[in-house]
């Protein structure tokens, strides 16, 4: 499919008038927009909280155990961590020996004071040996809900 730009496109007392191209290139330039629009705000609006996905892959023989000490390291975030909003671990429905943890920092600075607390150096030094690969980490900023919607979880 073509691309359009804005230069394809001419007003005419109402909607732009096509030039060159077909509506489903005017549709793609549109949502095209929306996105930048929403994405590019203003400094003092710029999205701050982070998100921490992660894979983690468990050796069979001690998945019990470290499940134990990953439950461990989430409680101790929401319960320690003022920066941390909020801390999932989920059993893949495919793979049992697959983690996935959903971790939600209030900014950088909150998710570098995680790696320093006792309980997440107590969990790295528990488990160092129960993994059959390393984590698969992505490291992300919220686009939604916006960073004023968040609030910290209490943890149960």
């Amino acid at each position: 499919m073509a691309r359009i730009s804005s230069a394809d496109l001419t007003q005419v007392n109402g909607p732009p008038r096509f030039t060159q191209h077909t509506a489903a290139s005017y549709t793609e330039l549109l949502c095209a927009r929306e996105h930048l629009l929403r994405r590019w705000q203003p400094m003092e609006e710029a999205e701050t909280v982070k998100v921490l996905a992660v894979q983690v892959f468990m050796k069979p023989e001690h998945r019990e155990a470290f499940i134990d000490e990953m439950l461990k390291d989430a409680v101790g975030s929401e319960k320690n961590e003022p920066g941390c909003l909020m801390f999932n671990v989920a059993q893949d429905e495919a793979d049992a020996n697959v983690l996935h943890l959903f971790e939600v920092y209030a900014d950088g600075d909150a998710v570098d004071a995680h790696t320093k607390t006792p309980h997440f150096l107590g969990w790295v030094e528990a488990t160092k040996d129960w993994q059959t690969k390393p984590f698969a980490i992505s490291k992300c900023t919220t686009l939604y809900p916006p960073d004023a919607a968040w609030k910290k979880r209490p943890a149960p």
